[in-house]
This record gives structure tokens, sequence and C-alpha cells, in this order.
């Protein structure tokens, strides 16, 4: 699939590790595991730790299409102009 431009350079950030960190607070879940996000070498991964400390991945965005999927769920975290850029462009597209 064609990027334009701003979507290749959103997924050249993600893979330099230049967003690799905790995206959004920590949940706190019913069996008091602790569901978080983080992105590791420039990939989103959903992470349950449980009581005991245990790190089990539960999903990884790791398509390009799946990494920009992530950043139009979670871009609103991001203190960076591409994303916040690439987050107007997509709400005007869907209000067309």
């Amino acid at each position: 699939m064609d990027r334009t431009e701003l979507e290749r350079s959103i997924l050249e950030k993600m893979a330099e590790g230049r967003y690799d960190r905790q995206v959004g607070n920590n949940i706190l879940t019913i069996r008091e595991e602790t569901a978080t996000r983080v992105i590791e070498d420039g990939i989103p991964k959903l992470y349950v730790i449980s009581p005991e400390g245990e790190r089990n991945l539960m999903r990884a965005w790791e398509t390009d299409e799946e990494k920009l999927s992530f950043v139009a769920t979670y871009g609103f975290l991001f203190w960076d102009a591409d994303i916040r850029k690439y987050l107007r462009i997509r709400r005007c597209r869907v209000a067309e």
C-alpha cells in the first residue's frame, strides 16, 4: 500500500525507537493484574503483568498497518508534531 510522506515519517521514527516508552496509564484488572501498553524496539505491545510480576505479551502491533492503527487510537497521548498532524488529517477524512 502506498504511504503518505507523513505516514512514512511516523513509521521511520517508530522504527528508530524514538517513540519507545510506555503509552498511557497502567490499568488494574479485576484479577489484580496490570495491563500496560508500551512501544519497545519500535513495536507497540500490550502486556499483562500478574500480581507476582510475570509479564505476558497479549498483543503486538507488528505490521505497518497495525502500527498506524495503534497511532490512530493512542496518538493523542504523544507530543509529536507528525502524529498530531496525522490525527488531524484522519479526523477530517472521517468527517467527510
